[in-house]
């Protein structure tokens, strides 16, 4: 409790994982959360962040702002519901991530994920539109993205799906070879600007959002 008053949040939470189902430990562990997880970040901690009902990857850290990824793929789902050539600031992923997944974080979780605004350039080897601008809370990466915040393609790759998921890629926001495609992330975690066409379900979802610190 000291170390809580103290915002060690770190420190806490080792002695209260110790201590197990001692009392309401396990209520404490709860409690701190929230700050726990700001703390390991700010600590430089990157990878197995839980934030929410998820565990995260750090990808960069800016003016007291976390950019952040899930570390599996989270869910199945279409780019697009119909094969009308969209882009991300038209598609139903885009819909799905800023209302049914973000709803899945508590008020507090809320409070912590700005609005931001995502810019989607014309695809780079295809010339395929991006889109307008759009203001999210819940997105995904670009193509330049992808490539700029890992290593190689095996960094790329998600750790494994979430239970329920079975995903052979992973989309991007970024508009594919043709306006009926978007591009993906193979299995290998190879880029393609190519991509896959918006209405195919056997692409998953890593979803991106910053977090305040």
């Amino acid at each position: 409790l000291f170390l809580i008053q103290n915002k060690d949040y770190i420190a806490a939470n080792d002695i209260f994982t110790q201590l197990g189902d001692y009392r309401d430990c396990k209520e404490k562990i709860r409690y701190i959360s929230l700050g726990l997880t700001q703390q390991k970040i700010k600590a430089g901690s990157k990878r197995k962040i839980r934030f929410g009902k998820y565990e995260w990857r750090v990808l960069t850290i800016n003016n007291g702002v976390a950019l952040i990824i899930t570390e599996n793929t989270v869910k199945n789902i279409a780019y697009s519901d119909d094969l009308n050539g969209v882009c991300w600031s038209e598609c139903s992923v885009r819909q799905y991530l800023n209302t049914t997944f973000y709803d899945e974080f508590s008020l507090d979780e809320k409070a912590l994920i700005p609005a931001t605004t995502v810019k989607t350039s014309d695809n780079p080897e295809y010339s395929t539109p991006g889109g307008a601008d759009t203001s999210d809370r819940v997105f995904l990466l670009s193509i330049e993205e992808a490539l700029q915040f890992f290593s190689d393609d095996a960094d790329r790759k998600p750790d494994k799906s979430s239970p329920g998921v079975e995903a052979d890629w992973t989309w991007l926001r970024s508009s594919g070879g043709e306006r009926t495609f978007a591009a993906i992330i193979e299995k290998s975690g190879k880029v393609s600007a190519g991509g896959s066409r918006i209405t195919n379900l056997r692409g998953g979802v890593r979803p991106v959002i910053f977090v305040k610190l």
